[in-house]
C-alpha cells in the first residue's frame, strides 16, 4: 500500500531554507551594526576623540551625529536576539554563560 502525506498550506516550504534566510538576516544585521559603529565617529565634532572616547560615549553625547551610534547598538542587540531565537528553533543546546567546574 502507498502511504500519502498531506501538506498543509500553512507549513513552511523548507525549514532549512528558512534557517538560511534567518541566518543571512542575522549576519546582515551584525555587519550593518559594525559599519554603523565604525562610521559613527566621523559624524562627531572635532572635540570627540575616537581614541580617548569609547563607542558608548559616541551614542551618549547630546550631539547631532549620535543617531548612527545608537542605530548600531540597536542593530547589534536585535541581531543577537535573533541569533538566540534561531539557535533555539534549530534545537541547539544552550551555550553556558560560565563553565561550571566538574566535581570528581
Amino acid at each position: 500500500m502507498r502511504q500519502t502525506t498531506r501538506v498543509l498550506a500553512s507549513e513552511p516550504k523548507s525549514k532549512g531554507a528558512m534557517g538560511r534566510s534567518c541566518a543571512a538576516l542575522v549576519l546582515s544585521g551584525l555587519l550593518a551594526s559594525v559599519s554603523a559603529l565604525a562610521s559613527a565617529p566621523a559624524l562627531m565634532p572635532p572635540s570627540y576623540s575616537w581614541i580617548a572616547n569609547t563607542a558608548s560615549a559616541s551614542g551618549a553625547q547630546a550631539l547631532s551625529g549620535t543617531w548612527l551610534a545608537r542605530l548600531g547598538f540597536l542593530l547589534f542587540g536585535l541581531s543577537v536576539l535573533m541569533l538566540v531565537e534561531l539557535r533555539a528553533v534549530a534545537g541547539a543546546a544552550p551555550v553556558p554563560v560560565c563553565a561550571q567546574p566538574s566535581v570528581r
